[in-house]
């Protein structure tokens, strides 16, 4: 009997089968051969791979002829088992670039291959690995190849992804012009960017008015400066600021910068002196109009007959000022001038 059966046997490796030869009657004797060689009776083995020619003899006594019988048993190859991860994951993986991933692949049987887009990384197997190959999609492949009594594993696939979600650095050089009023209608802009995969630096600026203008400076490098001067076309308060993008889109950008600028000299018109004449002593009104972007004060310089000067501020708002001046002591003529 095979298993309990008389009849042939098929198998995978792994299984144990039992062979037993059994007679009803007690004279002679039973031999029980594997592949021509004697063995127990019964035999309860594991056998490897093949096929094996079982054969129960009986030898022949004064009641009985010899006689045998014989069975086939054939064990074919097991299926190794086969399991695979990333970073302790059965499905794709998306990292940061240069940080760790560990592609590991077990088997209980047969040689466990690894290859990363096609190219042979089975030493990295179960370890820890610098992900410094660069952005992009990797294809990771496991397989076993296997012996005498397991077949091979077929491959099996998980992709790996590398991103950049990290925002490139940027920052305003010394020599950029301040938040602040200034009376030059010159404009500095010295920006610095970095990032290992940089793309490009936009420099932005615009006027109170909305009116706007990019500049753009594209760069494959990880460190890169962008300067400009601009001079603005007339007074008014003008805004900038930049920004850096890399190449998976990530930006970055500086704080914006608000610049008053009041490079005109304030206009005057309409100065008047009155009354005119007047007596000693009597007081006279000096009044002017006068608009600027950034009027800070007015004042009314004074010559008097003996040429000696004074000063006096003047008052006022929404373009109209004015002063009384009670300095007439002496007879003549005192000009009125607005500095």
């Amino acid at each position: 009997y095979i298993d309990g059966n008389e009849s042939d046997k098929s198998i995978v490796y792994g299984s144990s089968i039992n062979v037993t030869g059994t007679k009803d009657f007690d004279e002679g004797n039973l031999s029980l051969f594997r592949n021509g060689t004697l063995v127990y009776n019964p035999e309860i083995a594991v056998l490897g791979t093949g096929v094996y020619n079982y054969t129960l003899s009986f030898n022949a006594t004064e009641n009985f002829t010899a006689n045998s019988k014989t069975f086939f048993v054939n064990v074919s190859k097991a299926v190794p088992l086969m399991t695979y991860f990333l970073n302790g994951n059965i499905s794709g993986l998306t990292i940061e670039e240069f940080s760790y991933v560990n592609a590991s692949a077990y088997s209980n049987a047969g040689i466990v291959n690894m290859f990363r887009d096609g190219a042979n990384v089975t030493s990295e197997n179960g370890a820890n690995v610098n992900a410094s190959f660069g952005l992009g999609n990797y294809n990771y492949e496991f397989n076993v190849t296997g012996n005498g009594n397991y077949t091979d594993v077929p491959s099996a696939f998980l992709t790996l992804t590398v991103v950049d979600t990290k925002k490139p650095l940027i920052w305003f050089e010394s020599d950029t012009t301040s938040s602040g009023n200034q009376t030059s209608n010159l404009i500095t802009i010295n920006v610095s960017a970095s990032d290992l995969h940089l793309s490009n630096i936009t420099i932005r600026w615009f006027d109170e008015l909305g009116l706007e203008t990019n500049n753009t400076i594209l760069t494959n490098s990880t460190e890169e400066s962008f300067f400009m001067n601009f001079t603005v076309p007339s007074d008014g308060i003008y805004y900038f600021n930049a920004t850096a993008y890399d190449t998976s889109g990530n930006s970055n950008s500086t704080g914006t910068r608000t610049v008053s600028i009041d490079a005109s000299v304030p206009n005057v018109f309409a100065l008047n002196v009155t009354p005119n004449p007047v007596f000693l002593t009597q007081g006279v009104t000096i009044s002017a109009n006068v608009t600027d972007l950034a009027l800070a004060s007015v004042i009314s310089q004074i010559t008097l007959p003996n040429s000696s000067v004074e000063n006096i501020t003047l008052s006022g708002s929404a373009g109209v000022y004015s002063a009384v001046y009670s300095g007439t002591l002496q007879n003549g003529t005192y000009n009125a001038q607005i500095i």
